[in-house]
Parts: structure tokens; C-alpha cells; sequence
């Protein structure tokens, strides 16, 4: 179950309206995002692409985690 962390600012933001895929190179993987089926999980906000990766169970490369520590 998450918290909520005071000193981080909520950020305001719509759901998509219609299905869209998404498409992870150079695997090749694909997905399609229902709207009426987003939120996945507790991670990200609703229907962000971090939401439906882990909710799909793409496997998220440790070279791409470390380039946002850069």
C-alpha cells in the first residue's frame, strides 16, 4: 500500500480517452492500453508508461534505470 510524501507537489493529469499501443526497441515488445482497465498498479501515475511496463511485466533494462541517476 503507498503513502503519500508531503513534500512531493501532486501533479495534475487526464486519462487517456482511447486505446493506444505501446512499443519497447529494440525488443520489440508490444502492448495495448485500454483505458477502461488503467490504472495497473501502485507505480506511476494512472495509465503513465511506467504503469503499464510494470503491469505487463516488460522487463525495464538496468542501463535505462541508471541513465536517470546521471
Amino acid at each position: 500500500m503507498g503513502g503519500s510524501k508531503p513534500y512531493i507537489q501532486q501533479v495534475e493529469y487526464e486519462l487517456a480517452q482511447i486505446a493506444y499501443a505501446l512499443r519497447f526497441w529494440p525488443e520489440g515488445l508490444a502492448t495495448c492500453v485500454a483505458p477502461a482497465r488503467i490504472s495497473y498498479g501502485d507505480d506511476g501515475l494512472p495509465g503513465s508508461v511506467l504503469d503499464v511496463v510494470l503491469a505487463h511485466g516488460i522487463e525495464i533494462p538496468a542501463w535505462n534505470r541508471n541513465l536517470a541517476r546521471e
